[in-house]
């Protein structure tokens, strides 16, 4: 939703992630948020790297997790590179309509 509410430009390197295969569909917003984040001093994309004795590791982006409104704010502030100031209750779950209203809020202050 950041990624194309923001209209950040997609780039995409290679495919990072296990669980985020090409033929997903949050495969380009999550490469392009890896790409943004590894750029960035301060890498703002969590994931997990799940390591097993004589296997490869997996890369874990978990995209269909909950959210809470503080990592959204973390990954805004990443793509704004800017300070986005967090939700009340930001260790609580973002729904789909504050996530909404954060990003607006944010094309609304660069509009001003």
């Amino acid at each position: 939703m950041a990624v194309r509410g923001l209209q950040i430009p997609l780039s995409i390197t290679a495919a990072q992630f296990n669980d985020v295969p090409r033929n997903h569909a949050a495969f380009k917003y999550m490469e392009t948020l890896y790409d943004h984040s590894t750029q960035f001093q301060e890498p703002f994309l969590d994931y997990d790297v799940q390591r097993e004795p004589e296997k490869s590791n997996r890369v874990l982006a978990r995209p269909d997790q909950e959210l809470s409104s503080e990592y959204a704010t973390k990954i805004l502030t990443g793509l704004l590179r800017k300070e986005v100031p967090s939700l009340p209750n930001s260790n609580a779950s973002l729904t789909r309509g504050e996530a909404a209203q954060l990003i607006y809020q944010q094309i609304k202050r660069a509009a001003e």
